[in-house]
């Protein structure tokens, strides 16, 4: 599976050197660490308001 070493939505860009194959069992386990990121992130702003 192709997967963004740094995500798109960290500022991950789509050219070659970001880019990189993962299995999909590490694929999904990445992606799960990155949502609970971005969970922790929109907590953090919703409290600091």
């Amino acid at each position: 599976m192709l997967d963004h070493h740094v995500p798109l939505e960290e500022g991950g860009t789509n050219e070659e050197s970001n880019l990189r194959g993962l299995c999909h069992d590490c694929h999904d386990a990445k992606s799960e660490r990155e949502r609970q990121r971005g969970l922790q992130r929109a907590w953090s702003n919703y409290r600091d308001r």
